[in-house]
């Protein structure tokens, strides 16, 4: 699967734009702010059905309109010369208003946005993602949170119910907190106790999943990439701790006993709860551990350590997607090879296998356009694109 062909309208600082894309490498070159990104976020949103770079919809149309607007052409199949027959394309149409947006496979509307996912898989990997290992909790839960939804729907909608549990639990917390404990019981925090130890839970179990998947990867890549000089390692940090209640067990034959263990705490939780006017228990204070060579390099690694890591972690992405999908991803690098060094960019080069790939970028050496698979190069100015080969 590949990007044919984006058209954008009012679009960030795109009036009308119709660019079409290299099955395998596209080359986006030209100054800071000039709508490089734009592109990739185009190109990420219509996957996601949201930008990576902000939560505000408004903020993606062009000043001065009302609506903007995203059209997709995906080459799907085979795509062999030999095998025309296995090739069909697919169309994705996005339209952004003030407080609403639209969207469309193949002229059908979606009566919500998830139903993008799985339509077609990127990764996107911009320098903040380099911080995942230093930052805080919160830069890894959204990364395991974006590619879970990406993958699984029933994560998404598991997700979703939970946030908005936890979201009416807080409320309650906040308003009737005043009233202490028996004012929770009186307006009703123990159903919500209820609803959300369940899909807290599911979130829990599906997070464990993937990390222990994420790990057997990304800790091969990580030794490849350091030449056998680190090992990596990933543990799941829940704040509901499996392993201390009732049962060793998290497969969902054990998740009543799980979930009555959750309640539990839930419940004991209630005056902390109150005074810092929060849900302190769940999967909303989950964490990655991340060690190498037996240090924890969340707090404690060097620099290259992170960065090789944050790589790692990328790249493990793409083998897990062709792996549970059987398609490639598609790749958008954004800015982020000036960020390594030539080491770490000739190992991201050779893993790229057959996806497409799309790099933003200031400048590139001609040491590593070299080592580049062929394509196409895009000149980007205030907006405007120019093919220039």
């Amino acid at each position: 699967m590949y990007v044919r062909k984006m058209e954008l309208r009012n679009f960030r600082n795109y009036g009308a734009l119709s660019i079409e894309f290299d099955k395998k490498l596209n080359l986006l070159m030209g100054d800071n702010a000039q709508g490089k990104t734009n592109i990739i976020e185009a190109l990420r949103f219509c996957s996601m059905g949201r930008s990576f770079r902000t939560r505000k919809d408004e903020e993606l149309i062009l000043f001065g309109e009302d609506i903007a607007r995203i059209n997709l052409v995906l080459v799907k199949g085979d795509d062999e010369p030999s095998h025309p027959e296995k090739t069909y394309e697919s169309t994705v149409e996005i339209a952004l208003a003030r407080n609403a947006k639209a969207f469309k496979i193949d002229g059908r509307k979606l009566k919500k946005s998830s139903e993008l996912l799985s339509l077609f898989y990127t990764v996107v990997f911009t320098p903040e993602d380099l911080r995942i290992v230093k930052d805080g909790p919160e830069r890894r839960r959204s990364f395991l949170d974006l590619e879970l939804c990406q993958l699984r729907k029933s994560y998404y909608s598991d997700l979703s119910d939970f946030r908005r549990c936890l979201l009416q639990r807080n409320r309650l917390i906040k308003e009737e907190g005043i009233f202490g404990i028996e004012g929770l019981r009186a307006a009703g925090i123990e159903v919500w106790d209820e609803s959300l130890a369940e899909y807290a839970l599911r979130v829990m179990k599906a997070r464990k999943d993937f990390i222990g998947r994420l790990s057997e990867i990304s800790r091969r890549i990580h030794y490849d990439i350091t030449e056998g000089r680190e090992k990596l390692e990933l543990y799941y940090e829940p704040d509901f701790n499996i392993e201390k209640e009732d049962t060793l067990s998290f497969d969902m034959s054990g998740l009543d006993n799980l979930k009555k263990s959750f309640i539990k705490r839930l419940k004991e939780g209630y005056e902390r709860d109150i005074k810092l006017k929060t849900t302190s228990l769940g999967p909303q204070r989950d964490d990655i551990k991340l060690i190498v060579n037996g240090v924890d390099i969340r707090k404690f690694g060097s620099q290259g350590q992170q960065r090789t890591a944050a790589l790692s972690l990328k790249l493990s992405e793409l083998e897990i997607i062709k792996e549970e999908s059987g398609e490639d991803a598609v790749l958008l690098l954004d800015d982020v090879l000036s960020e390594l060094d030539s080491s770490r960019q000739e190992y991201l080069i050779k893993s790229l296998g057959s996806s497409q790939l799309f790099i933003s970028s200031a400048e590139l050496s001609a040491e590593l356009r070299e080592k580049l698979p062929s394509g196409r190069l895009f000149h980007i100015s205030k907006g405007n694109i120019v093919r220039t080969e």
